[in-house]
């Protein structure tokens, strides 16, 4: 019961952000305030192309979390059936009498 909270509080987390990625990649003006914004022109950088990029890397940081994730829970479930099948043992699949 433990992993399935830790997955869906990873799941909700994965989902703020790839919603706020889309969001702020799809925002025109940037989401800053106007000091932010005059001093990131002031610098010579494009503040649409910052925000974007910002975006990108949190889409990304939010894919390799999950990848990472994906890869544990391969992991576990691998671990888990090797454990049965050395015990001999087998799981009833679902629908079976037997």
């Amino acid at each position: 019961m433990r992993h399935s909270r830790t997955f869906e509080g990873l799941g909700v987390f994965l989902l703020y952000c790839a919603l706020l990625a889309v969001a702020l990649m799809g925002a025109d003006p940037p989401l800053g305030s106007p000091v932010s914004v005059r001093l990131a022109l002031a610098a010579g950088a494009d503040p649409v192309a910052e925000q974007r990029l910002g975006a990108g890397i949190l889409w990304a940081g939010g894919d390799l979390i999950a990848l990472i994730a994906i890869a544990i829970a391969c992991y576990r479930w691998w671990r888990a059936d090797t454990a049965f099948s050395r015990a001999g043992t087998t799981v009833p699949m679902v629908g079976t009498t037997s």
